[in-house]
């Protein structure tokens, strides 16, 4: 397989900017945009805070780092670290604050013990107001203790309605989730394991028109239901509570809430062969919400027309979009996937137009009365410099020639 015309396989960059592999000569470095401080999580899996704007972060979550592209989030839960602190309702529980290392590695993890034997179960809770009808999303990083189960939940305002999920902190499973009521739904969760025994549980719920959620962590349960007994504990840090229907990387709050900006890695421009080609992208796209059909946006382009565009959408949809003027599509093809990480690419060869993910042909198109003229911007963001990619990159190329179908499925495959 001969080698790309860009490559960008994350590994250099300096303030306010992303360097690509290939070419050597920079014209396919990217410009890097962030105002203010962000975390990622460093190779040896300690949570590290980034500062200054125009930092980007290498994000690792497995064996190969990520660049790590998000839009503004804001954690609305205060005292994150702080679970002794006045701020968190206390109900059979004793809070000692310091008593373990976090995941960032510093002693500043909190013990939540139980100090009453209860089948009412054991918690710290709080109230935060929200933007109405928000989606929103509550996670806590949290480690075993002699306890072996917690509980992470969402209440309205009333305290009648409400979703949780119990989580089991030695096999890294959640389980039995729990809905009353209509006004909190429970849409997502996940349990992610972190370095020294953490994981970072997290529920994403619906919140139809409420206006304020109360969090409520239960420090200890029993095998899916709250049973407690005195002396049960396990440790806790980094609560995090934000609008968004997906969970992103740790904010920090002190008495006031904290805010992450926006990311935008925009356009690499050099030349690239119009007539044929492949542009392959190995990235994980998160669930962003918007009203803009269009979606969350990756594309090559040579003008607002001559364009390949790939649009991750809300439902676990990728839209291929290629063009190459103001009429209608040359290919609007949708792959619906399971979500995660994907390995997609799309060929063009004097006419002709192929789509793969995953390893496998979806598509094949034929217009050779409609090639493009241009090609030669290729940016993680709409053609109009907005619908900025928010998810992980690991891999993005534009190759100089159409790569044979063998090569491209290798290419291609997860």
């Amino acid at each position: 397989m001969e080698n790309p015309i860009l490559a960008l396989i994350p590994s250099g960059y300096t303030n306010g900017k992303v360097y690509s592999v290939l070419p050597v000569d920079g014209d396919g470095d990217f410009d890097f945009f962030r105002f203010g401080d962000a975390t990622r999580v460093k190779e040896n899996g300690l949570i590290e805070t980034i500062t200054g704007s125009n930092n980007p972060r290498l994000n690792w979550s497995g064996d190969c780092p990520s660049l790590l592209m998000e839009g503004t989030r804001t954690n609305k839960q205060l005292r994150s670290e702080e679970f002794n602190n006045a701020l968190w309702i206390k109900t059979r529980t004793t809070v000692t604050a310091n008593e373990d290392v976090s995941p960032e590695g510093t002693e500043t993890a909190d013990k939540l013990e139980c100090n009453s034997s209860s089948s009412g179960g054991m918690n710290v809770n709080s109230s935060t107001s929200i933007t109405s009808g928000a989606s929103v999303t509550l996670s806590v990083f949290v480690k075993k203790g002699n306890a072996r189960y917690c509980n992470l939940g969402l209440l309205n305002s009333a305290y009648s309605d409400f979703s949780r999920i119990f989580f089991d902190l030695q096999d890294g499973l959640s389980f039995t989730p729990q809905t009353t009521g209509s006004d909190i739904t429970l849409i997502d969760n996940s349990i992610e394991s972190f370095t020294n025994g953490w994981y970072r549980i997290s529920i994403t719920c619906e919140t139809s028109g409420n206006t304020t959620v109360r969090p409520f962590i239960y420090g200890t349960t029993s095998n899916g239901n709250f049973t407690v007994t005195k002396g049960d504990y396990n440790y806790f840090w980094g609560a995090q509570l934000e609008e968004g229907n997906y969970l992103s990387s740790y904010i920090k709050t002190v008495n006031g809430q904290q805010t992450r900006a926006l990311e935008r890695k925009v356009k690499a421009q050099t030349d690239f062969n119009k007539n044929k080609g492949v542009v392959f992208l190995d990235v994980k796209p998160f669930a962003v919400a918007s009203s803009d059909t269009l979606g969350n946006v990756i594309n090559l382009r040579g003008g607002t027309y001559n364009l390949i565009q790939f649009a991750f959408k809300t439902s676990n949809v990728l839209q291929f979009f290629i063009n190459e003027s103001p009429s209608s599509p040359i290919v609007n093809y949708n792959f619906t996937h399971n979500g995660g990480r994907l390995k997609v690419a799309v060929k063009w060869d004097s006419g002709s137009y192929k789509l793969f993910a995953n390893g496998q042909l979806l598509n094949s198109y034929l217009d050779t009365n409609r090639l493009f003229s241009s090609l030669n911007i290729f940016q993680f963001q709409g053609s109009d410099d907005y619908l900025n990619f928010e998810g992980e990159i690991y891999n993005s190329q534009v190759f100089g020639n159409a790569l044979t179908d063998a090569e491209i499925i290798t290419l291609t495959t997860l």
